[in-house]
């Protein structure tokens, strides 16, 4: 069983890391890491974080030079069927290492879009859509934990030239849910980024709608 306290204290020390290296690397919004260092290592437990200090499940690739570590894991390669394989996966020294591989795995041209995310939910779909994972449920997962553990107080991002603001909740959606549903705000990325210029959170948005 993990307890609160071992969940906040994982939640700290990632989130502290990201916090640092996410300007380097342009990055916007780094509550989508730290949901992905959550969900891909369960809290730090799983035995490809404890053995292999890999908490985003990267495996080796053609271009990795590193150690490595061979695991079983399970892919989605079709909509709802699970599929057992055997793969070789980076091996770390620490968490720190993991995490600032994680940077430079994100920076390379698959990934370009996330520079362009300003919100949680556009960093979801984007890493999502650049093929970073194969399971159906990727984006409604990180979005889930986002949620229950209140990620985005870890999120600044400069909505406009002038403003930097945090993405935190209001308490009254109901006139922006309705503009939303009327079209008002557009769809997808122009959406997104139309409600986070106007102070809204487009996570939380898109779960009303």
């Amino acid at each position: 069983m993990i307890t609160g306290q071992q969940k906040l204290d994982f939640i700290n020390q990632v989130a502290s890391l990201c916090a640092e290296l996410a300007p380097k690397y342009d990055i916007k919004v780094i509550s989508p890491i730290i949901a992905q260092a959550i969900l891909e290592s369960n809290w730090g437990t799983s035995g490809l974080a404890t053995r292999g200090k890999n908490l985003f499940g990267i495996k080796c690739g053609s271009s990795w030079k590193g150690a490595s570590i061979n695991m079983q894991t399970k892919e989605e390669y079709s909509p709802g069927t699970l599929t057992n394989i055997s793969a070789n996966f980076r091996k770390y020294d620490s968490w720190t290492e993991s995490i600032e591989d994680y940077f430079k795995f994100c920076s390379t041209k698959r990934y370009a879009k996330l520079k362009e995310c300003y919100t949680p939910l556009a960093y979801c779909q984007a890493i999502k859509d650049a093929g970073y994972a194969t399971s159906s449920t990727y984006v409604k997962s990180l979005t889930d934990i986002i949620s229950a553990n209140d990620l985005t107080r870890f999120d600044t991002v400069k909505a406009d030239d002038t403003v930097e603001h945090k993405i935190t909740a209001v308490i009254d959606y109901t006139d922006v849910v309705n503009a939303v549903i009327q079209g008002i705000y557009g769809d997808g990325e122009q959406r997104i980024m139309l409600l986070a210029k106007n102070g809204y959170n487009p996570l939380a948005v898109q779960f009303m709608v």
